[in-house]
């Protein structure tokens, strides 16, 4: 966040940090409290953020863009729309898996305040796995499927990795082993298996949505991994 966003001490600000993932939401919040953040509610869509940004007073936000049923860009249009009878600006961060050109004046358009892109910087993922070289088997859990290619393939000894995020656009075809979408356009990795040498990478088709209501063609997933000791 920007310098001047913040004008209090950092101990005493009452954070809000929204989130439809919930290991996103745990492990941020743990980033947070390494910042100095103490006072921090969770909320998982824009709906529930609503609710929580009515009924309390916010020092700052942290704000997920791509969440089901309302999503950051609007949540935040809500709030300033709130805030002209308020006279009262909170700072909204926006958080998101989003690193193309245009996207941060996307959210800046929008009513944010600050962008920090996701995924995580490989300094954080290589902290993560310290002390680890004696586990016979890793695994990672992360939103993004193109992190997996980024900075794990080659540059780790994680063994698999598992990933959501990107809904198959909630559109495509799925017939035998022809499988297409518009986000394969966006994401390399984007539903199913795949595999680099010895380390494979699960993208879950997820189960929500995001913008309208529907799904055709890449149906709702939910999987279910069973691991068993070799």
């Amino acid at each position: 966040p920007q310098a001047n966003a913040l004008k209090m001490p950092i101990g005493e600000a009452r954070v809000l940090l929204v989130d439809d993932y919930p290991v996103n939401r745990v492990f941020a919040e743990k980033l947070l409290r390494k910042f100095g953040f103490t006072h921090i509610d969770t909320a998982e869509d824009g709906y529930d953020a609503l609710l929580k940004y009515h009924d309390a007073t916010y020092d700052i936000i942290f704000m997920d863009c791509q969440m089901p049923k309302m999503d950051g860009y609007l949540t935040t249009q809500e709030i300033r729309i709130h805030e002209v009878s308020a006279e009262r600006h909170v700072p909204i961060v926006a958080m998101t898996a989003n690193a193309m050109m245009g996207d941060r004046e996307k959210c800046l358009n929008a009513g944010m305040d600050d962008y920090l892109s996701k995924p995580l910087r490989a300094e954080h993922l290589k902290k993560a796995i310290q002390n680890t070289e004696d586990y016979p088997v890793k695994l990672l859990l992360s939103h993004d499927p193109s992190h997996w290619r980024e900075q794990v393939v080659g540059k780790t000894n994680i063994d698999a990795a598992f990933a959501g995020h990107t809904h198959g656009m909630q559109y495509g075809v799925e017939i035998g082993n022809f499988r297409w979408s518009p986000v394969s356009f966006r994401y390399k990795e984007w539903a199913g298996l795949y595999q680099e040498a010895d380390q494979q990478l699960y993208v879950n088709r997820g189960f929500g949505y995001i913008g309208y209501p529907g799904r055709l063609g890449i149906l709702p997933e939910i999987t279910i991994f069973e691991l068993k000791q070799g």
